[in-house]
């Protein structure tokens, strides 16, 4: 369960970094962006959630968790121009 709620909690704020370095470039605001993203991130986390919880094989999807995390943490910094 500590992978549902560390590892739940990394894929929302990569995914929530995606949306707002990414929104921008498509003609969106980058504080609108920013809000959208942290809307989307509350149910993105709950899935995570429920799909650790419900997993049959919950080391391959303590995988896909972690590896979706860090790509999208390590490529929203370059996504924003930041690097």
């Amino acid at each position: 369960m500590a992978v549902a709620l560390i590892g739940g909690y990394a894929f929302t704020a990569g995914l929530v970094a995606m949306i707002g370095a990414g929104l921008p470039h498509w003609g969106m605001e980058r504080v609108e962006a920013a809000t959208l993203g942290a809307i989307l991130g509350l149910p993105a986390y709950l899935v995570i959630i429920i799909w650790v919880a419900s997993s049959v094989r919950p080391l391959r999807t303590a995988l896909v968790i972690v590896v979706a995390a860090l790509t999208m943490i390590l490529l929203a910094p370059m996504l924003a121009g930041g690097a």
